[in-house]
């Protein structure tokens, strides 16, 4: 009689300390408010090197899935998803080449993507994203600082995100074979992001 007391006892205790538990630890964020991207307004450019001289280029095609609250960075996420082919440097040549399996394969490797669920505050409008960049299916971390003013206009929020960040070519396979070599075609490639984005009040 006694064991089956305690034993319902220290079960019913156990159902007690299931429910406080969930109660009283940290609750999960609450997910930032998405934004829209005016893509007429936004760019993701890139500038490399050839023989050191600057050499630029536009990916013409991409989207973004983006929330953010700077008062709510636990909450805030990106996502971009960037067309490969729609690469574009003014040179047809160029733009060819990009696509062929030397540097972007297209075919193979249609989209690049950029992911970040991690933010820094840095203080007044200055920011860090701890994020993952894949470009033909290798994944590198990266860190990307960025500024963000955010105004109201025609009675909504407008924000504009403009960062830089370099990341190496090599690292993710583009420019194989003659075009591998870094005295000709430098590693390091600067990857210039301005976005507009809008959502209502």
């Amino acid at each position: 009689m006694k064991r089956g007391y305690f034993r319902r006892c220290a079960m019913a205790g156990l159902g007690a300390l299931a429910i406080v538990i969930p109660a009283t630890g940290p609750a999960a964020a609450a997910d930032a408010p998405e934004w829209t991207v005016d893509p007429k307004a936004s760019f993701i450019k890139f500038t490399g090197r050839q023989m050191n001289v600057p050499s630029d280029g536009t990916f013409r095609k991409f989207t973004a899935r983006i929330r953010f609250d700077p008062a709510n960075l636990a909450g805030s996420s990106v996502d971009v998803t960037i067309d490969t082919a729609s690469a574009h440097t003014g040179n047809k040549d160029m733009d060819a080449t990009l696509e062929s399996e030397m540097f972007f394969e297209v075919k193979r490797h249609p989209t690049a993507r950029f992911t970040a669920a991690s933010f820094r505050a840095k203080g007044g409008n200055k920011f860090e994203a701890v994020a993952k960049l894949t470009i033909r299916g290798i994944s590198q971390d990266l860190v990307l600082p960025f500024t963000l003013d955010i105004a109201e206009q025609g009675g909504q929020f407008v924000a504009k995100v403009s960062g830089k960040v370099d990341v190496s070519r090599t690292k993710f396979g583009i420019g194989r074979g003659d075009w591998s070599n870094t005295g000709v075609i430098a590693d390091k490639v600067v990857i210039d992001i301005n976005v507009v984005a809008r959502r209502q009040k």
